[in-house]
């Protein structure tokens, strides 16, 4: 049975294998700030993970940390049970039929989706995860464009004025 140091242990192991891996991901990544802001993660979490100042985070906060972090869903649980991180792979991410690129390997919500995997642990399937992607892609357009267009506004409004 683990005890409550073997947890704590457990714990710091895995943010020291985060840090590593934030740096890994870039060298300006030392900066904690600049890694939270660039891959969305608040500051405050990024912190409490990686220096175990708490670990009552739920199912959705660790898939948004593994995210952040380039990791594949579950890595965290691995490492809690004495494994290691598994990054996203970017083979497992462009392996589409004929060569097409469905993914953009930069954004780690494209890839966490073209990874998915169910709760039987196997990948979900290929249209499934391709519509998610297109869904994905298709928000994010529309927020872009919604941003412009109030952006646009503004301006114009600020010339009027």
């Amino acid at each position: 049975m683990a005890t409550a140091s073997d947890d704590a242990k457990a714990w710091s192991r895995l943010g020291e294998l985060l840090i590593q891996r934030r740096v890994d991901l870039d060298p300006r990544y030392r900066n904690r700030q600049v890694f939270s802001d660039e891959r969305h993660l608040d500051y405050r979490l990024c912190y409490d993970v990686e220096q175990a100042k708490r670990t009552n985070f739920g199912q959705a906060t660790l898939a948004a940390i593994e995210q952040s972090y380039g990791l594949m869903p579950g890595s965290i649980r691995d490492v809690l049970a004495g494994g290691d991180l598994s990054p996203v792979s970017a083979s497992a991410a462009s392996d589409a039929p004929s060569g097409e690129h469905i993914v953009d390997l930069g954004d780690p919500a494209q890839v966490t989706l073209w990874n998915l995997r169910g709760q039987d642990g196997e990948p979900v399937p290929e249209f499934l995860r391709r519509v998610l992607i297109s869904v994905y892609r298709n928000l994010m357009r529309t927020d872009a464009q919604e941003f412009n267009r109030r952006l646009a506004e503004e301006e114009r409004a600020r010339r009027r004025a």
